[in-house]
């Protein structure tokens, strides 16, 4: 074949790597220490600021210069508000939805697989949690609270009381709900039970968003920040486990053709 007639042909294929269905035995994601392990402290350490909050200044527009008329018109019917019961509850609802998250892991799988997969939502929750700290110390809105007088005047200017978006509480518990059905339907790929889990994890975390309102901590449009915040890593931290990225190539001369390929 003439050299100068030679035809080039160049094809290239990208395609996520099938996740197949695990075995019993076997946990729903693969671990890498040398990645997993630094998302976890780096997170962890972000989400731990959050111990500092009462060091910071309080809000800005002081215990009693805090306007409802320039709260945003759909949060103001909460500016005001506090209620110390269902700060309380909120709290203890987060709490046992951390811990029954991962005893659920390991009553299905085992010890060994389902602490795995916990390490998988912990992440959703810590790095839902992390950027919750950041927006917060970023944005530094006063809390509902701050707006009236229903809290003592020692609550109305801790550092805390400035630090209203979003809601934590809300965005980590809607990324164990998320990351929980994800991790469920992996391993059940053909039981309701993935999405018996996600009802009622939806529903626990609506619970805390709402709590976090009526407790005068957070304003609406905090909580729904928060939701999607924790929706949206409880989806993605998953999927990045789910199917690792990789990529490949090769390249060779056959029946006169060059051919190169890849895959990732």
């Amino acid at each position: 074949m003439n050299p100068l007639l030679l035809l080039v042909a160049m094809s290239s294929t990208v395609s996520p790597e099938a996740a197949p269905s695990p075995a019993a035995s076997l946990p729903a994601y693969e671990l890498r220490l040398e990645v997993d392990a630094p998302v976890l402290v780096v997170a962890g350490m972000i989400s731990f600021g959050w111990v500092l909050r009462d060091e910071l200044a309080p809000p800005f527009c002081g215990p009693d210069a805090c306007r409802k008329d320039s709260v945003f018109i759909l949060d103001r019917f909460a500016a005001g508000r506090f209620d110390a019961g269902f700060r309380t509850v909120s709290d203890a609802t987060v709490a046992a939805t951390y811990g029954l998250a991962a005893l659920t892991l390991v009553l299905d799988e085992g010890l060994e697989n389902g602490v795995n997969d916990a390490v998988v939502v912990a992440q959703a929750i810590l790095w839902s949690n992390a950027l919750g700290v950041l927006a917060n110390l970023g944005a530094r809105r006063p809390r509902p609270l701050a707006y009236g007088t229903e809290a003592s005047l020692e609550e109305r200017t801790r550092g805390n009381t400035s630090l209203s978006f979003f809601s934590g509480h809300t965005a980590g518990t809607f990324a164990a709900a998320v990351a929980m059905y994800s991790t469920l339907k992996r391993l059940h790929p053909s039981s309701p039970m993935p999405y018996v889990a996600l009802g009622i994890g939806l529903g626990v975390a609506s619970f805390v968003g709402v709590s976090r309102v009526l407790a005068g901590d957070h304003f609406p449009t905090d909580v729904l920040v928060g939701a999607a915040v924790g929706t949206s890593l409880g989806l993605l931290v998953p999927a990045l486990h789910d199917a690792p990225v990789r990529f490949s190539a090769s390249a060779g001369v056959e029946h006169g053709l060059l051919q190169v390929g890849g895959a990732f």
